[in-house]
């Protein structure tokens, strides 16, 4: 078994229990219906080649104002909203990549775990993360997904 099939499986251990968004979902419609609701209509607007990189995520997916000359020759999809957090993501998952054919998906999330009073914890930000996952591999089994993390030392 690879190190990340390894990895995966651990992470997915960690969220056996399907997570309830019902918890999070009228924080998160209030906050970001409007975002969402842009993006989509970018969904309609943009045309984009099957073998694009779909990147989804919170403000640092959404400012990356040169993210097509930086995954060059790759064809990137943004739709990063704001200050997102997973429970964000994950309400909206649906919404950000079903719409999508893509040939990987990258994620990035870093307002969940700041030291602040309202984090989650470590395992609550792996069975979101989870939950978009299994979102994912539903819509396009075969895609890479990758997680993108930050490291603070």
């Amino acid at each position: 078994m690879s190190l990340m099939m390894g990895l995966l499986t651990s992470l997915c251990a960690l969220a056996q229990d399907d997570i309830n968004l019902e918890k999070y979902r009228a924080q998160s419609v209030k906050k970001w219906e409007q975002a969402i609701t842009r993006l989509e209509a970018l969904d309609q607007s943009e045309k984009h080649p099957d073998h694009s990189i779909l990147f989804i995520g919170s403000s640092s997916i959404r400012r990356w104002d040169e993210i097509a000359a930086d995954m060059a020759p790759y064809h990137p999809i943004r739709r990063g909203f704001g200050g997102s957090r997973w429970s964000d993501v994950a309400i909206f998952a649906d919404r950000l990549i079903k719409p999508h054919k893509f040939r990987a998906l990258v994620c990035f999330v870093g307002n969940d775990i700041t030291g602040a009073k309202n984090d989650k914890s470590p395992e609550e930000v792996v069975a979101l993360f989870v939950c978009v996952w299994k979102k994912a591999r539903a819509h396009q089994p075969d895609a890479p997904i990758f997680y993108l993390s930050l490291i603070h030392i």
